[in-house]
């Protein structure tokens, strides 16, 4: 999944001057994924709900094995299941953004014996090839004198939690080996506008930016 803001454009030639009113913008306009630096990024939410107090799979959220989330640099993604189970298995991408996975259990532990309520704990698992990069990046603007300038993203910020609505059993948080969570900075080369003995000039300056933030929260 690649979420993308489309935008449509007028054509330079100016056509669109001389058409009739009333003429719909899609017969005059050219619909275009604009450069990253002239378009705002896609946020996405996967969310799973269920009205069902109990144990089970119901409102289980998993991303399997080999799904991918490519989201733009600077978006928001966000996986909510309200049941026993966030299981993330794939890959999520989104530089400089924040991606949040929460679970909240609603499992009822009433008239349970010990092993039925040990056996409804919720679970968000991070499978071992499992990846969430909100790492820093370089956000060039596109330029007609072929100077390399921009922005440098420093890391985004990621958000593991899970809360539980019955009563006696906590939920978890695993993270199994080989996961992987990328928070660094970026560095780069731009040129930018800099204030010198003789005025002010455009020069090649190396930038570099902060990383990101982990929350992680396992509640009952």
């Amino acid at each position: 999944v690649s979420p993308r803001q489309a935008s449509r454009v007028l054509p330079a030639s100016k056509s669109w001057l001389n058409v009739a009113t009333g003429t719909p913008l899609s017969a005059v306009t050219q619909e275009r994924v604009l450069p990253l630096a002239y378009r705002t990024a896609t946020n996405l939410t996967l969310r799973t709900a269920t009205s069902e107090p109990k144990a089970g799979s119901a409102g289980a959220l998993v991303v399997g094995h080999g799904a991918v989330v490519d989201a733009d640099a600077g978006a928001t993604v966000r996986l909510l299941a309200s049941g026993n189970l966030l299981d993330f298995e794939g890959s999520i991408v989104a530089h400089g953004g924040s991606v949040d996975l929460t679970l909240t259990d609603n499992a009822s532990l009433t008239g349970m014996s010990l092993a039925g309520a040990l056996g409804s704990q919720g679970t968000l698992w991070l499978g071992a090839d499992s990846l969430i990069d909100v790492s820093g990046t370089t956000v060039l603007t596109p330029t007609t004198n072929g100077l390399r300038q921009g922005k440098v993203l420093g890391g985004g910020a990621v958000n593991i939690a899970t809360t539980h609505n019955g009563t006696g059993v906590s939920s978890l948080i695993v993270q199994q080996q080989g996961s992987t969570i990328d928070l660094r900075g970026a560095s780069d080369t731009l040129v930018v506008s800099a204030t010198t003995g003789t005025g002010t000039k455009l020069l090649p300056t190396a930038l570099a930016s902060e990383g990101g933030s982990l929350t992680i929260a396992a509640s009952r």
